[in-house]
């Protein structure tokens, strides 16, 4: 199958620079985001080679993960296509003593998952089996969209622009650990899908649900599960071996998932893996080193 190089730079250039920590439940919020977290050295002409780049992150890193909780952080650093940097910091499990290592912890990213139905739907684009400012309806079998703004459809483009207008809704129990919890993408939409509340193209507003429309529609036109979509047709022609969007993991890869934790009264509460429902949003698992797909 093939990939197109543009696919393959873009997924590179977002993922290869990401900090992986064990849980978000861990990373602690501050309300005052202009203050410098630690106090560092301020860089005039930037890192010059390798070593002063592992230099500086084995002197930040640390004091980081002290300062907000943070169990174990892989980090790979990425530079004309070549990976300069990668290192695990920490634990993965702290009852086993298991350490971070940068090539072979997973961590989930989040929605940086979002990526992966993106390059599906340019994907689909450039086979002519999507065109982004068609009305969605035209490729939804399951359930269609209201005509709330009657004259102003939906598009591809407006779900990849966060521009659809649809409540910023979440389903309270988007998080399960119970497998049989889970749905297939379109009965889930369907029976949790928001209200359009604006006009399409008219404000961005961070959807969730417009992503996994989106992923729908990818799933509808190809005649591929989204998770044997994103096998097939990105992770396998990337060689990304240690990436996965399969909830649970699969057996090859669920021993080296990093344990996530909350931390409670000066103590690190191990967290069961958790199921999301909107799974192209945020689902993916992966290391730090197979980020970098170039």
């Amino acid at each position: 199958m093939k990939i197109g190089k543009a696919n393959i730079y873009l997924l590179s250039f977002v993922l290869s620079f990401f900090l992986f920590a064990s849980t978000q439940a861990v990373t602690a919020q501050t309300n005052d985001v202009r203050k410098p977290e630690v106090p560092v050295e301020v860089l005039t002409e930037g890192l010059k080679n390798a070593a002063e780049v592992e230099a500086f992150f084995d002197n930040l890193v640390p004091r980081l993960m002290e300062k907000h909780h943070v169990p174990g952080v892989a980090i790979s650093l990425v530079k004309d296509g070549k990976q300069l940097f990668a290192r695990g910091y920490g634990y993965a499990n702290l009852d086993t003593g298991e350490p971070v290592r940068a090539e072979e912890t997973l961590f989930r990213i989040a929605s940086i998952s979002k990526l992966f139905t993106w390059i599906a739907v340019m994907q689909q684009v450039e086979e002519g089996k999507i065109d982004l400012d068609t009305d969605v309806n035209k490729y939804l079998k399951k359930f269609n969209i209201p005509d709330t703004f009657p004259g102003q459809p939906v598009t591809m483009r407006h779900l990849m622009t966060h521009t659809a207008g649809f409540d910023d809704h979440i389903e309270p129990r988007i998080y399960s650990k119970d497998p049989s919890d889970l749905e297939p993408l379109g009965t889930f939409l369907k029976r949790t899908w928001p209200p359009r509340i604006r006009p399409p193209g008219e404000i961005a507003v961070y959807s969730n649900y417009g992503t996994c429309l989106a992923t729908l529609i990818v799933e509808e036109v190809s005649g591929m599960t989204f998770e044997d979509y994103i096998e097939e047709r990105i992770l396998q022609p990337l060689q990304m071996n240690r990436t996965t969007i399969a909830q649970p993991l699969p057996d090859r890869l669920a021993s080296d998932m990093s344990l996530g934790y909350v931390y409670e009264k000066d103590s690190y509460v191990p967290q069961e893996f958790e199921l999301i429902r909107l799974a192209p949003a945020g689902a993916v698992s992966t290391t730090a080193t197979r980020a970098n797909s170039g």
